[in-house]
């Protein structure tokens, strides 16, 4: 789903490469949006004019380059690739977006705004750069700056762009800012079921347990997914509702059995309620996928077969 970057009930973090990369990747999935359009166009003119082509073929190269060398972990010879792109073709968007990713995560803010601002003077339009200037600036806690960015967004009816913007500022320790973006959102599309979500996050690490409740209601009535069912759960085991909390788990499993719901039902219903007989097998089964809920099944496997042998040991 779409902008749900933290689950804090498994202790799941993204990089803030990975965090910049998926916003943007979610923003941009609208495709046929006029502003989307428009910088698309901007940017074939460009190429299209006598000599540019040959110098965009070149650029590209480069920026090529710079994303492979991202990879491999060598960040100061991508910084200088993605660079050397600009330099040959200031309408190089991808290394636009490629260095200013690079200056956040580094919190360099300043030179990353530059890099922006630098190819929002050619191509004014570019949604990608609009949305991870945004972010920037909320990285920076310029909050004027990203208030004028969400009412940009709002007016443009674009819910995808704030409900992302939300995800971003919630993880980087703005959630006032996030609660900014989430209620435009709403009011651009209130039957966003993954709005709705975020709202609730918002809300949760506001310490307003009550709204978020409602908001992980509100996006159930529209969709019903197993995270949606996981979060609310956790939110009533955090208020010691573990019969509501049970029910939760239980519904996030049976809509679709995945590691993050089969760890949440198991680790309940083994380490709360001391139900092995039941709760094992679910972790187990969530330890064979990927990711962060099957990892932290593999550790209370681990933890088990340790007491077992250090046990046996003794007797």
């Amino acid at each position: 789903m779409n902008g749900k970057v933290l689950d804090k009930r498994i202790g799941l973090s993204v990089t803030m490469l990975t965090l910049m990369s998926q916003a943007f990747l979610c923003c941009s999935a609208g495709g046929g949006e006029k502003t989307v359009c428009e910088g698309v166009q901007r940017m074939r003119t460009v190429v299209q004019r006598p000599g540019d082509a040959n110098k965009m073929k070149e650029a590209l190269e480069w920026n090529n380059s710079g994303v492979r060398l991202m990879h491999e972990g060598k960040i100061k010879e991508a910084v200088q690739a993605f660079q050397t792109a600009l330099d040959i073709s200031p309408e190089c968007v991808g290394a636009a977006h490629n260095l200013s990713k690079l200056f956040g995560a580094a919190k360099q803010y300043s030179q990353a705004r530059a890099v922006l601002e630098r190819t929002l003077k050619i191509l004014p339009e570019d949604l990608g750069c609009r949305v991870q200037l945004a972010q920037i600036n909320g990285m920076d806690g310029r909050k004027s700056d990203c208030i004028h960015a969400l009412e940009l967004f709002k007016k443009e009816k674009r819910a995808d762009v704030l409900g992302s913007l939300s995800s971003t500022f919630l993880a980087v320790g703005q959630p006032d800012l996030a609660r900014e973006a989430v209620d435009r959102a709403i009011a651009v599309d209130g039957n966003s079921q993954v709005v709705w979500f975020n709202h609730a996050r918002v809300a949760e690490v506001q310490g307003k347990p009550e709204i978020a409740e409602k908001s992980y209601k509100r996006a159930l009535e529209i969709k019903e997914d197993d995270e949606t069912w996981v979060n609310l759960g956790v939110l009533y085991e955090n208020q010691r509702k573990m019969e509501q909390a049970r029910r939760c788990f239980e519904k996030a499993v049976a809509v679709k059995r995945t590691p993050l719901s089969e760890y949440n039902l198991g680790r309940f219903l083994f380490l709360k309620l001391q139900d092995l007989e039941h709760g094992y097998p679910l972790i187990r089964s969530a330890a064979n996928g990927e990711g962060r809920a099957s990892h932290e099944a593999r550790k209370i496997i681990l933890k088990l077969r340790k007491i077992a042998k250090t046990e046996g040991g003794a007797k």
